[in-house]
């Protein structure tokens, strides 16, 4: 006989108890929850208070509205200085960090979401563990995590649909449960899995378009409800990314390994050039696809090119089209994953999910990624040039884009490592006078400012720093070549070939 979802995730959930997680045991079963492995509602809770108590400088719990049930609706707020820069609005509006730790106005904030859907507790799980890692990473004095978050806001509304999580647990204590919409009541429907609202389909951005993308009938699972913002939990939310100025948003579901942007709500318009998306916000759209879907493998699109369906009344297009704001959501776990993955899945998934939330988290400032770094050993130098003796010469070239939503400031630098191999030296380095380098580059410096930086004891590595102009959102700078002399006898270019390892490390002037 043909199980119905329930019953099959339910039954698959209880053949495996435990499982561990990223870095070594954040989603242990003791730390995680009762329901199949997976945290209830008041588990959840207690895990953010938890966390509050035990970092009560940089994380700080907000309440931001109520469900239709009355249930609060929690923000976790992470930043060095939670207590100023988390602080609720004085009366008579204004932002919230308004006068933070920077004082120059509120930090960029990035708004990520969770169990929207309360049928994807995949979802509340990989939040959780990504903030357990961050705030792990900041008590042991990781010096990046600490830049991060004395630079940016970090919202994470955990469980944006409280009514309908409990109700699954309520319905299924050990795991299962499907119901995907709200708490909103409607004796129409039979079951009352059936009846509710589709939070993610009551935004007021094309909302009721037509009926393919969102459903008038209330029963059906993308009901999208009377009228936009009907449901509390979808106008908390937005007044939340108004209040907090909100830089980016990410938002999770479950399932299908993708990550969607604006606009989903009809692929004719898109093809038509009817929606409000410019040839250059579609080009950064596809370029944070690119890089975040090098963490994990996933394909990203509009929805109906990566899930396959047309939807209106999306966070995502409201966000968008209506505060200007991009916003993206990300489909976790595989098809046979479905809505409940299997235990030993979830650890998985978080390592597929890590890589996303960290780029999500820089985002909403300046955020510089390399758009070219070459490093080529050039010819040597004979009798007559530079250096009587001959060497090699290390030419290096870099290109830097700012895809961020703010410009990156005069502080902003890239430190470069040069981790050589085979034998390499790099004891005896110098950087060539500028006129060597116009003649090798075929034009003149440009603002880029590099210098040679430290090196191991043994000159077994070596660090440059280029000091890059000021870049605004989206800009780029492509340095002219720096050249390195290194004298003969410093290096085995041959034997170092193609072993050469290179780190690098942005400072975004934030």
């Amino acid at each position: 006989r043909a199980l119905d979802a329930s019953t099959f995730y339910a039954r698959r959930l209880a053949s495996v108890r435990r499982f561990r997680g990223v870095g070594g045991g954040h989603l242990d079963e003791g730390s995680r929850g009762s329901m199949g492995g997976y945290p209830t509602l008041a588990e959840a809770e207690a895990t953010l208070e938890r966390l509050q108590r035990e970092h009560p400088r940089v994380v700080r719990i907000v309440t931001f509205g109520a469900s239709v049930e009355r249930r609060p609706l929690h923000a976790l707020c992470l930043t060095a200085d939670a207590a100023a820069d988390c602080a609720p609005p004085a009366s008579g509006g204004g932002a919230w960090g308004r006068t933070g730790a920077q004082g120059v106005g509120p930090l960029p904030a990035t708004l990520f979401t969770a169990l929207t859907h309360p049928r994807e507790p995949v979802t509340l799980v990989g939040l959780l563990d990504y903030v357990e890692q961050l705030l792990a990473d900041h008590a042991a004095g990781d010096a990046a995590v600490a830049a991060l978050l004395g630079s940016r806001r970090l919202w994470f509304a955990m469980v944006v649909n409280p009514d309908g999580y409990e109700h699954n647990r309520r319905m299924r204590p050990a795991g299962g449960g499907t119901k995907r919409k709200n708490g909103r009541p409607n004796r129409a429907c039979h079951s009352l899995s059936d009846q509710g609202v589709d939070i993610n389909r009551n935004w007021g951005y094309r909302f009721g378009r037509d009926d393919a993308g969102s459903s008038p009938s209330a029963c059906a699972e993308d009901y999208r409800g009377s009228a936009a913002f009907s449901e509390p939990e979808a106008a908390a939310l937005a007044k939340l990314m108004r209040e907090q100025q909100v830089g980016f948003v990410l938002n999770l579901h479950g399932w299908g390994n993708s990550i969607t942007h604006p606009f989903s709500y009809s692929a004719l318009d898109t093809i038509r050039k009817k929606t409000p998306l410019s040839r250059e916000q579609l080009l950064l759209f596809r370029r944070w696809g690119h890089d975040m879907c090098a963490h994990n493998g996933f394909v990203y699109g509009r929805a109906w090119e990566t899930v396959g369906y047309e939807a209106n009344g999306l966070p995502d297009d409201w966000t968008q089209g209506v505060l200007g704001v991009p916003a993206m959501t990300v489909e976790l776990g595989s098809a046979r994953d479905g809505f409940w993955p299997p235990l030993s899945r979830v650890p998985i998934i978080s390592r597929q999910l890590h890589g996303v939330l960290a780029y999500s988290s820089r985002v909403s400032g300046s955020y510089l990624r390399p758009q070219l770094l070459h490093v080529q050993a050039g010819q040597a130098l004979k009798n007559g040039g530079t250096m009587k003796n001959g060497g090699t010469v290390l030419s290096v070239q870099l290109t830097v884009d700012n895809v961020g939503m703010r410009s990156a400031g005069r502080a902003s630098a890239v430190r470069i490592r040069l981790a050589a191999g085979g034998g390499t030296s790099f004891q005896n380095v110098r950087a060539l006078p500028a006129e060597r380098q116009r003649q090798a580059g075929g034009r003149p410096p440009v603002a880029c400012k590099w210098s040679v930086g430290e090196r191991d004891g043994a000159g077994a590595a070596l660090t440059l720093v280029a000091r890059l102009p000021p870049l605004t959102s989206r800009g780029k700078v492509a340095c002219a070549p720096f050249e390195l002399l290194i004298a003969a006898g410093g290096a085995n270019t041959k034997s170092s070939k193609g072993e050469a390892v290179l780190e690098m490390e942005f400072c975004d002037g934030d």
